[in-house]
């Protein structure tokens, strides 16, 4: 599942990232990477950013870099 098709308040996990390598760089920049889990805390109702909290961080993802995020639920 991608990110930015995941619902308010779910936990998941990063499973992947399909971007370039200066994304996956700038994403490792702000403490997101591979084997995370993160928090959804918003999203925009139309294709704007994501609102996603790790650890004690708040961090907006654009929703074109959330499309090439894979996660998986964690339950």
């Amino acid at each position: 599942m991608k990110l930015n098709e995941c619902k308010t308040k779910q936990f998941v996990k990063i499973t992947d990232i399909l971007a370039g390598k200066q994304a996956i760089q700038n994403l490792n920049k702000m403490g997101i990477k591979i084997g995370d889990t993160i928090l959804i805390k918003n999203k925009s109702l139309v294709k704007g950013p994501i609102l996603i909290k790790k650890d004690e961080s708040e961090i907006a993802i654009g929703n074109g870099i959330a499309e090439k995020i894979l996660v998986a639920v964690v339950t």
